[in-house]
């Protein structure tokens, strides 16, 4: 996919969330922050995005970076997205559909 497609017309100026498959002993679905840096792994202050929609809204997910741990490019994750594998497997970090917890209406 190209990543013209995937993201806003304004590309990465906002505050980007969306979930990750992290692979790893500890791997499985996680929240990340996307920035022209890399995908980062906001897990351990956000285990789900339930948790970052009630949180104090973009300043909290910017405060949380400093202990993500980078998980890849945007473009290296989005090119590992798709295809026939099935989501939430595999050994490479892939975007998964950012709903975890909240009812979709």
């Amino acid at each position: 996919m190209d990543l013209r497609h995937a993201l806003p017309e304004d590309g990465l100026a906002g505050t980007l969330v969306g979930r990750a498959f992290v692979p790893g002993d500890n791997g499985g679905p996680s929240v990340v922050l996307l920035t022209d840096d890399g995908v980062f792994d906001l897990s351990r202050r956000f285990p789900t995005m339930t948790d970052v929609i009630n949180s104090d809204g973009a300043s909290a997910v910017r405060g949380a970076r400093a202990a993500a741990t980078r998980i890849g490019s945007v473009e290296a994750l989005l090119d590992n997205t798709g295809g026939t594998a099935v989501p939430g497997t595999g050994d490479t970090p892939h975007f998964l559909c950012p709903v975890d917890l909240k009812a979709v209406k």
